[in-house]
């Protein structure tokens, strides 16, 4: 009987909806088309700015800032390598433990966005 081996975590891909502002929506569109991104490359886009804010030792402390207002906000599927999903997991892990608080993993992915936003000089 053949055994099955799972792909390297390299290889594999994770999937997440996060609710992300109208507003946040349309500055990602207008960076990534000034960049030469396409809009199918909104998750890699995504995933950039994840990886960059990770690299900051601060990270937990920024999402403990995060907010997100009450109203014009829309689901967004992003698609994640594998490698930075682990790497999301265990930053989770920390904030939780760190900060202690919950739907951590919206908020992350809305603090690397706004902080690859502001580096662009599109403020939030």
């Amino acid at each position: 009987m053949a055994r099955s081996i799972a792909p390297p975590r390299s290889m594999r891909v994770a999937r997440l909806t996060v609710r992300l502002p109208t507003r946040m929506i349309n500055d990602i569109q207008a960076d990534m088309s000034d960049n030469g991104y396409s809009p199918r490359n909104q998750s890699r886009w995504i995933e950039e700015a994840l990886v960059g804010l990770l690299e900051s030792e601060y990270y937990p402390e920024l999402v403990a800032e995060d907010f997100i207002a009450h109203g014009r906000n829309k689901p967004v599927r992003i698609t994640l390598n594998g490698e930075t999903a682990h790497e999301i997991e265990k930053a989770i892990e920390r904030i939780e433990h760190e900060e202690k608080l919950v739907d951590v993993q919206s908020k992350l992915v809305r603090t690397a966005i706004r902080s690859r936003l502001v580096a662009a000089g599109r403020g939030i």
